[in-house]
């Protein structure tokens, strides 16, 4: 799912790129900064989360716990996507969760491994 997620952004990219022949950065376009973006900033966040996921797969966390982490990721990368790549921005909301819910996720997933490794859990 954010592998599709990442493929849709891309083409968001690439459909601004191509509709203002720009090839290289965003020569001030906002609608192109912001698709970049919001790319970009799913490169960043979302290999980590599924990183932390896979790792905390592999140490026997429950699928209890896991799936619905997974699932936050999902939503929260198609809310920030949507939010920062496909609008105006006028609407903060979608940035916001889209934002906080990754990385409470992340800090989740993090204590997790944590409390794994030590032996709590």
């Amino acid at each position: 799912m954010v592998g599709l997620i990442h493929t849709v952004l891309t083409w968001n990219v690439t459909r601004w790129r191509r509709s203002l022949k720009i090839s290289l950065g965003s020569d001030g376009n906002e609608n192109l900064e912001r698709a970049s973006r919001a790319h970009a900033n799913n490169a960043e966040y979302a290999p980590l989360l599924l990183i932390l996921i896979g790792v905390l797969d592999y140490m026997s966390a429950s699928n209890y716990f896991l799936i619905p982490m997974a699932s936050i990721v999902v939503v929260a990368r198609m809310l920030h996507g949507y939010g920062l790549g496909f609008t105006d921005g006028s609407v903060l909301f979608y940035r916001f969760v889209g934002t906080l819910l990754p990385l409470l996720v992340m800090l989740i997933l993090s204590i997790g491994a944590l409390l794994i490794v030590f032996g709590v859990v």
